[in-house]
């Protein structure tokens, strides 16, 4: 009796997979919301970016230590990752 039950159940299953698999699907919707969420995010990342540089080049006008932009940007990527962050 229990595996004449758990057979139906399956029987039943495979029925419900196949009409899952067969209807039509419409996700438009939810693929908008992805690429707005990943386009704030590359705007997000590319104002981070911008400013670190612009950090590095002012580390670089007011440290004596720091000879150029390059040098600032190493010592930011090192606060970043002392702080667990990737820059």
């Amino acid at each position: 009796m229990v595996a004449e039950e758990k057979l139906i159940n399956v029987l039943k299953e495979m029925e419900l997979a196949e009409e899952l698999a067969n209807a039509p699907m419409d996700c438009t919707d939810c693929i908008d919301k992805y690429v707005a969420t990943i386009d704030e995010k590359i705007i997000e990342r590319d104002s981070i970016k911008a400013m670190t540089e612009a950090m590095a080049e002012s580390l670089a006008e007011i440290d004596p230590n720091t000879d150029n932009g390059a040098e600032g940007k190493a010592l930011l990527r090192k606060m970043y990752k002392i702080r667990g962050m990737k820059p």
